[in-house]
């Protein structure tokens, strides 16, 4: 491999950074420990905005979770309220 195909083929350390949380977030999501994923909702609910920076990493049941876990805010940005 040449020295010019390596270097197009590397990534930033924050798309590194990035790839490697949205696979522990999937991973925490879908397993079976009832602690990590508390942490993991309170991760979400503290930093959405960071969470979607990695929206087309996450596996779409953890998209629901972070909709749901933000509905009023999401309904109150599109104008709207929750019965």
């Amino acid at each position: 491999m040449s020295a010019e195909t390596t270097e197009n083929n590397s990534i930033t350390a924050n798309e590194v950074r990035r790839r490697v949380l949205a696979l522990g977030m999937n991973s925490i999501h879908r397993s079976y420990d009832r602690e990590l994923k508390q942490a993991l909702d309170k991760y979400i609910l503290s930093n959405v905005g960071e969470v979607m920076s990695y929206w087309t990493l996450l596996d779409m049941n953890l998209k629901v979770q972070v909709v749901q876990l933000h509905e009023e805010k999401i309904v109150a940005a599109l104008g709207g309220k929750l019965d």
